[in-house]
């Protein structure tokens, strides 16, 4: 079985940055990237799972990922989301949506064209999150281990949902949480995603002793997927480190 794995957009090693990103991934039997993920300025990663079970999948990634990315640069220059983050991700999800809903009119494209979609980016002290679709999120901390998404029966609509599949009627589910200490947060799609939770492996991986350690932690989880035959699908790890005394975040809307 050929796996092609594909790095992607990664860490700045920049000593004296509070945020870095480590991201990887992998595609099964085919050169066409299904999965896609991004971290700009240390402001927002953006995760995509194109389904390669769905028609189109390397296309849908690769639509969802750039048009995610055009939404987030250009939204955030509108000042009225500057206090508005629910309706900041509301926009770039309903941007999303719509471009592929309208690509999906085009013959090559009628057969599908849906994704799933993360979007992560810190505001003040908070860390907000944007999910449609299937994917796991967790975050480690000195304190312990929480799972972010999926976490409530609400999120269940969201965990169905596609990009793409309807014009109207998408709930992303969006949320804050406070990211006041060091942590590190993992976002994990398709077979890795399941691979990994089924084996009731995520406390061998991501123990306490290793939260910083992100491209390390992303290696491991694409190893353990690879040696038990699954191939697709992506990892990211994100981690912020406390500040020292002085030290000011790079973030966002701040």
């Amino acid at each position: 079985m050929n796996k092609v794995n594909i790095p992607s957009l990664v860490y700045n090693q920049n000593q004296e940055d509070v945020i870095s990103c480590f991201s990887q991934s992998v595609d099964r039997d085919s050169p066409l990237r299904k999965s896609y993920n991004g971290f700009w300025r240390r402001e927002c990663l953006i995760c995509v799972d194109g389904y390669e079970d769905k028609p189109n999948a390397d296309r849908a990634a690769q639509l969802t990922f750039e048009t995610a990315y055009w939404a987030y640069k250009h939204v955030n220059t509108l000042k009225y989301y500057v206090h508005d983050r629910r309706g900041f991700l509301r926009r770039i999800f309903r941007t999303v949506n719509i471009f592929l809903w309208q690509k999906r009119q085009e013959s090559i494209y009628r057969s599908g064209l849906s994704s799933g979609l993360v979007v992560v980016f810190y505001a003040g002290t908070n860390l907000w999150f944007g999910c449609i679709s299937d994917f796991q999120i967790l975050m480690f901390s000195t304190s312990g281990t929480d799972l972010l998404y999926p976490r409530t029966a609400a999120d269940n609509k969201s965990i169905l949902a596609r990009l793409g599949d309807h014009r109207y009627g998408l709930v992303p589910r969006i949320f804050p949480i406070a990211a006041k200490q060091e942590c590190t947060l993992l976002i994990i799609s398709g077979e890795i995603m399941r691979c990994i939770i089924q084996a009731g492996l995520i406390n061998t991986i991501l123990n306490h002793d290793r939260i910083g350690d992100s491209e390390n932690m992303v290696s491991d989880i694409i190893r353990i997927a690879k040696n038990r035959g699954l191939g697709s699908g992506s990892v990211s790890v994100l981690h912020r480190k406390a500040p020292s005394a002085g030290q000011i975040p790079h973030l966002i809307l701040t």
